[in-house]
């Protein structure tokens, strides 16, 4: 019985091996073919879905970017992920692809500066940086909730119906023009005054869109 089991073990072993053999042996093959075909690709790079699609087994590719034998790299540019030879990987080209993502980074936050108006939040300074410009005229749904005195969940419904106009920043963070948070607040203490209750919920925003007097209408 003893026997029969090593005998057993031992077969099982060899198939393994052999199949781990075979394995070696089919993605040596499908590197080099990869390998030539995106150097005669423009540029000598390809989009990853590109890449991925030449394999029928999805763990070659997981294999040959996730380990491998570092051949191939990928990288993420102008928001597409694309596949080179790690020889082209170059420390000029890492600046390159850093450079690049300044100037994307840098046009999405002057883009936002458009759309988040001139009212400044408490506290909030003036700054000539587009960023720093958008987080000083702009709340978070975090932020906007700590200011209303809500919860996150209102406010983020609130933005997702669009009873608060909103953008996405850079950081793909949701950002909210300061004037649409500080026109709420205005109602909420007005209400209070009024009615000597406290106003909240996301009712509040379409409330006060039909309210005659904006005090802080956002650009």
């Amino acid at each position: 019985m003893a026997k029969n089991k090593t005998r057993t073990k031992i077969q099982h072993n060899q198939e393994r091996n052999q199949l781990n053999q075979e394995i070696y042996l089919r993605r040596k093959r499908l590197r080099a073919e990869l390998a030539e075909w995106l150097a005669a690709q423009p540029n000598r790079m390809a989009h990853l879905d590109d890449f991925a699609q030449r394999m029928s087994d999805p763990q070659d590719s997981q294999s040959f970017l996730d380990g491998g034998r570092g051949e191939f790299v990928y990288f993420e540019m102008k928001g597409e992920r694309w596949v080179h030879l790690s020889a082209d990987h170059t420390p000029e080209f890492v600046k390159q692809l850093d450079d690049e993502r300044q100037v994307v980074l840098q046009e999405g936050w002057r883009a936002c500066a458009l759309l988040c108006g001139d009212v400044l939040r408490p506290g909030g300074t003036k700054s000539h940086d587009d960023r720093l410009m958008v987080i000083a005229r702009t709340y978070t749904a975090e932020t906007a909730a700590k200011r209303l005195s809500l919860s996150v969940a209102v406010i983020k419904e609130a933005v997702r119906v669009k009873d608060l106009v909103s953008f996405t920043d850079p950081e793909q963070r949701i950002r909210i023009p300061a004037g649409e948070v500080e026109a709420a607040c205005w109602m909420q203490a007005a209400w209070n005054n009024w009615w000597g209750t406290r106003l909240c919920g996301s009712g509040i925003f379409r409330w006060y869109r039909g309210f005659p007097f904006r005090p802080f209408a956002a650009n």
